[in-house]
């Protein structure tokens, strides 16, 4: 199966037209829509007699354009657009790292239409592995837009790329995103294969933003193991991992109080949660902060905030994409609710299991149908519970106080 990519423009009306609440769907919308009508245009150049000089004055100014958003979206730019012409890769990275912002907004169409045009247009010239990478990220696309099998197959031509170059960290990319996959199905063994090579693949590579992604795919593991405090160190080594990025700390905390709320200490997971959302967190990551900070208000009892952050929950969550997060976030709702004998409860369990099953969401399905069931045996821990004492007493460093001004 095919992930058939629209034209940029028809991709981001679509895009827009599922989120109608919203007056855009990211900071930059306008230079995200530019750079995909550029690099169609470029690619018509290249069918015409006289086209270079046109087609490396709009590479250039799709750099410029890519610079602008990424500063718009306060992100680094980890390029330069001086200079009379743009190498191949360097664009090719560019048009990756903005397609990453119209991800993050919900504008998955407009993604999938700029990394396919950055295929077409720049694969030949950047190279196996960039174009590897541009299938790695295609496949997490597809995958946040519900199509699975599409997703598993750009994921396993990945992985082939990657073995053929001999590359370290587009290894760690494809099995980063099977590693996802099997989660999302309930595979436990698989995600830990997946996940275990990846963080090994980026050791050896020292890519530090896959090794993240790794400590938090076995951070995932090792909660669903009852081994917390494993989870949670795993967790506080992705996020050391990222910083100095502040939207991928958000990303990386928002796993810290998570795992810190299973470990049973709801204050601290709350202030991890305000953290994390403190930080310009992706609105894929939105609604699991969200809701695990519902959870977390709702074990401290503080209904307050509690029916503050459903409230804001059942907006997000009204959406058409994302379909696994918005019904992640709707059983952390029933999870929360449940804790304080909301009379919605059984309403709202009945419509998220329908939901899970209907997506094959087989583990939110399953933790509906065994709400009240206790937890699994706690797996012998790797770290020590000094290790973890360390991350709670850094974690209750970063947000003293700003849980209630937050939430």
């Amino acid at each position: 199966m095919t992930f058939a990519p629209q034209p940029p423009l028809a991709a981001y009306h679509d895009d827009r037209s599922r989120a109608p609440q919203l007056s855009a769907l990211t900071e930059c919308d306008t230079e995200l829509v530019s750079i995909g009508v550029m690099l169609s245009r470029c690619a018509q150049l290249r069918q015409l007699s006289g086209g270079a000089m046109e087609t490396v004055r709009l590479r250039l100014e799709c750099l410029t354009q890519a610079t602008r958003a990424m500063k718009s979206a306060n992100r680094a730019v980890p390029w330069s657009a001086k200079g009379i012409a743009v190498d191949a890769r360097v664009l090719s990275m560019a048009v990756r790292s903005v397609a990453d912002i119209a991800e993050d907004g919900g504008a998955l169409r407009l993604a999938n239409a700029l990394l396919y045009l950055a295929s077409q247009e720049l694969g030949v010239e950047s190279g196996a592995v960039e174009r590897g990478r541009i299938v790695a990220q295609r496949g997490r696309v597809a995958r946040k837009s519900g199509n699975t099998d599409a997703a598993e197959i750009l994921y396993a031509e990945a992985l082939e790329v990657a073995q053929r170059e001999h590359s370290d960290e587009l290894h760690a990319r494809a099995e980063i995103g099977l590693g996802t996959m099997a989660w999302h199905r309930g595979n436990l063994p698989a995600t830990r294969t997946h996940f275990s090579a990846a963080l090994a693949a980026a050791t050896r590579g020292a890519a530090t933003e896959q090794a993240a992604m790794a400590h938090h795919g076995l951070m995932l593991v090792a909660a669903a193991d009852g081994a917390l405090d494993d989870a949670i160190v795993h967790a506080w080594a992705a996020f050391r991992d990222v910083a100095g990025d502040r939207v991928r700390e958000g990303d990386a905390l928002l796993n810290v109080a998570q795992t810190i709320l299973a470990y049973g200490e709801p204050t601290t997971a709350l202030r991890a949660f305000a953290a994390a959302l403190s930080r310009p967190l992706p609105k894929r990551l939105e609604l699991p902060a969200l809701g695990g900070a519902a959870i977390a208000a709702a074990t401290l009892g503080d209904t307050a905030t509690l029916n503050r952050l459903v409230a804001r929950i059942d907006v997000i969550a009204a959406g058409g994409d994302m379909p696994y997060e918005r019904t992640s976030a709707q059983a952390d709702v029933v999870s929360a609710l449940a804790q304080v004998n909301d009379p919605s409860v059984e309403t709202r369990r009945a419509a998220v299991m329908r939901a899970a099953s209907a997506a094959a969401f087989h583990a939110i399905a399953f933790r509906m149908e065994n709400l009240r069931t206790t937890t699994t045996e706690p797996k012998p821990a790797v770290f020590t519970p000094t290790d973890v004492q360390v991350v709670f007493d850094e974690c209750d460093a970063l947000s003293p106080g700003a849980v209630h001004a937050l939430l």
